[in-house]
């Protein structure tokens, strides 16, 4: 057995305490745009090695003309929900076998590390108490602009007495759970939306530098260019 399969499995394995209900930061639209960013021209490669034919990744190519990164995003997501029904270290075993297959064994490695770090999943729980701790007294506000009521509020205030930041986090987990239905980028655009009304726009903008996202991510295209 090769020193790069026994990695893979080590990492497959340490994947379980980090997939939640959102399910794997590689998987997220977030974390297959980072790959489409960093897979350059060769990417059709990657994507045949996925299962998409050549006939199809054609077709993405002409719908969208001079936007390498766009193109490389879409057919990772094709592929990605074609196989709703498998488990994501299925899935996540699929995509760094790809990328062995293709030597792109060093952003193989740039993904687990971010991965372990949490840095592809801004909605997970992970990443909502990282808003949470930098939101301050004034995150009933933001909430509120999110959809929450005056008195559920009130309610996770009274629930969870001198705990300020237990009190957002809760807050901000009840407003994306239940919107389950919607993709990560309108939910994100959301928060950042009411970030901006509430004037932190300081806090959005970490959050961007944190997530590398950039603000043409959230248009209706992924990528601009």
């Amino acid at each position: 057995m090769g020193p790069h399969i026994i990695v893979l499995k080590e990492f497959l394995a340490s994947l379980e305490d980090m997939v939640d209900g959102m399910g794997s930061g590689i998987l997220t639209d977030f974390g297959l745009m980072y790959v489409a960013a960093r897979l350059g021209a060769e990417w059709s490669l990657v994507v045949s090695h996925l299962g998409l034919k050549q006939a199809e990744i054609e077709q993405i190519q002409l719908d969208n003309p001079y936007k390498t990164i766009n193109q490389t995003s879409i057919a990772l997501q094709k592929w990605r929900d074609r196989q709703k029904e498998r488990a994501d270290s299925t899935l996540l075993k699929q995509l760094f076998d790809a990328l062995d297959e293709t030597d792109y064994k060093s952003l193989w490695d740039e993904i687990e590390e971010k991965n372990k770090k949490g840095d592809f999943i801004p909605l997970a729980d992970s990443g909502l108490m990282y808003v949470a701790k930098n939101l301050g007294a004034n995150w009933s506000l933001v909430v509120n602009r999110l959809g929450l009521k005056q008195a559920e509020i009130d309610q996770i205030q009274l629930d969870n007495p001198y705990n300020i930041e237990n009190q957002i986090r809760i807050a901000l987990q009840r407003w994306r759970d239940r919107q389950e239905d919607r993709v990560d980028i309108t939910l994100l655009k959301q928060l950042f939306d009411a970030l901006d009304q509430c004037s932190r726009t300081d806090l959005r903008d970490e959050i961007q530098e944190k997530y590398n996202i950039a603000d043409g991510d959230l248009q209706g295209n992924l990528f601009p260019f």
